[in-house]
């Protein structure tokens, strides 16, 4: 009977998780609907860079897991005025901590601000699912799933070198976990930089 209440209690979290997730991209897509979205592919962006977390320092708890990131994004959608939403595919390989990697999907949500002569500021944030191999290391509490989730947050520039080409740099909140849907969900916190280039299909 015991056995039974913790299964039914596990399957009722993972349903409440499973609602939160279809909410926050419920969230992300409502604008398109509100004010009446422009779709079709108008830019591919590319960015690499380096994550290192925890975001202050290492604890035995929060140990190090510094990662080598590479991100590919389609803007698909425009709404409003400055609003762009893109889907990116993202790869990670760690280089100090639990050796591995983190690959998977995001949803972002992009602000452009004004241009300031050739640059053009932008902030977003997103979510989306990873699938990852470093739970199998168990002497870690960082990461206890294969599916985990990656909640982020970036500010960036985009330096217009031709009218269909930028320069990008970007600095980067990162998050990693399972919502409890592991064992070991101590979670990553991290921060990075990246470096790429914009592609302008129009």
């Amino acid at each position: 009977m015991l056995g039974a209440a913790q299964s039914l209690q596990q399957t009722h979290k993972m349903k409440r998780r499973s609602v939160k997730l279809i909410a926050v991209l419920a969230i992300l897509f409502l604008p398109s609907l509100c004010f009446g979205a422009d779709v079709g592919v108008t830019s591919t962006q590319v960015m690499v860079g380096y994550v290192i977390s925890p975001v202050v320092f290492g604890t035995s708890s929060r140990p190090d897991l510094n990662y080598v990131m590479t991100n590919v994004r389609v803007e698909w959608m425009r709404f409003a005025k400055n609003f762009r939403m893109l889907t990116e595919a993202t790869y990670s390989k760690t280089t100090t901590g639990p050796s591995g990697y983190l690959v998977g999907g995001t949803f972002l949500l992009r602000y452009d601000f004004e241009p300031i002569g050739k640059l053009i500021p932008y902030a977003q944030a997103g979510a989306g699912i990873l699938y990852t191999n470093l739970e199998r290391d168990y002497s870690q509490d960082l990461v206890g799933n294969e599916i985990e989730f990656n909640p982020q947050a970036s500010l960036g520039l985009r330096y217009a070198i031709h009218k269909k080409l930028s320069l990008d740099v970007e600095g980067m909140f990162h998050h990693v976990s399972n919502a409890g849907l592991g064992d070991r969900n101590t979670g990553v916190n991290g921060i990075g930089c990246l470096v790429g280039v914009t592609y302008y299909w129009e």
